[in-house]
């Protein structure tokens, strides 16, 4: 094994916890966040068509991309640095869709002293049908294959696909592990490990 195989496995863990896999998500220390055991949502929620009047959640939220991958790169420690661009959207109504439009996470770190940088980029959306919330929890499927993702390493100026599973742009709700919080125009999603700030747009 090279050395760049326990790194590649490790940055793309990092990029995977996004997606709010609950505990089955490596992280760095192994034990979620406290806020994920805590978070308790407003009011609960009903999508698919049966949604319940003015609940929290409801309407579109601007994603702090940057936050998301200094969230992601803290779990890789070593002062590592994350940096984000582009757009990430989330709209809460009937059906709940995510929208990516060039958005890009930049994970800076370092390898037996040398400079890497662990990029992915992501733009599309997906939606689902069947999400609920209640309790400060989301649930429901995804559908996969609708966000175009790539997942590359740059060490000395050259590019290393990321072939382990890293973050396909696709929330998890279907083990009703991703925590949700919301007051007034923020909101927070959290897997346990990562946490997305939201911003109502």
């Amino acid at each position: 094994m090279t050395p760049k195989a326990p790194l590649l496995g490790l940055l793309a863990a990092s990029l995977f916890a996004l997606a709010g896999c609950g505990s089955d998500t490596p992280s760095a220390s192994g034990t979620p966040s406290a806020s994920a055991a805590t978070s308790v949502a407003a009011s609960p929620t009903t999508g698919g068509g049966g949604a319940t009047g003015a609940d929290c959640l409801k309407g579109t939220w601007n994603v702090d991309v940057t936050k998301l991958a200094q969230a992601a790169a803290a779990l890789i420690g070593n002062g590592s640095t994350g940096s984000g661009k582009g757009t990430i959207t989330l709209t809460f109504a009937d059906q709940m869709t995510i929208k990516f439009t060039q958005a890009e996470i930049d994970i800076k770190t370092t390898q037996l002293g040398q400079d890497v940088t662990m990029k992915q980029t992501f733009d599309g959306s997906s939606t689902s049908t069947t999400w609920s919330g209640e309790n400060g929890k989301l649930s429901g499927t995804t559908p996969g294959g609708t966000v175009t993702t790539k997942s590359v390493m740059v060490m000395n100026g050259a590019e290393t696909p990321l072939t382990t599973k890293a973050f396909d742009g696709n929330l998890d709700l279907s083990k009703n592990s991703l925590a949700y919080t919301c007051s007034g125009d923020t909101a927070t999603l959290d897997s346990g490990y990562v946490k997305w700030e939201l911003h109502r747009a």
